[in-house]
């Protein structure tokens, strides 16, 4: 996925919308191939995020992408195994 946008960035064939890694699409605002969305979100739609999911679609202050999920790791572990696979606590 990653060479074909990189192809339409070349030929200024992008797509309109486009699910990408904040990894990946971070390193394509250096090529501007993002529109700012500043220029056509207002702030009662940003508004409607959290600051901080908001905050990460943002490079040097300008808004490229919508946040589009968050995820929070959960880890459950069962005590009691503790205690078998480390006798010695």
């Amino acid at each position: 996925m990653e060479s074909k946008i990189q192809s339409a960035i070349l030929t200024n064939t992008l797509p309109d919308v486009v699910n990408l890694n904040s990894n990946f699409a971070h390193l394509l605002t250096q090529s501007n191939a993002w529109l700012n969305l500043d220029t056509i979100l207002s702030d009662s739609i940003k508004n409607q995020y959290l600051p901080n999911l908001w905050q990460a679609s943002q490079v040097n202050g300008k808004s490229f992408w919508i946040p589009w999920y968050a995820t929070t790791s959960i880890t459950f572990a069962n005590s009691q195994l503790f205690d078998i696979l480390t006798p010695w606590r």
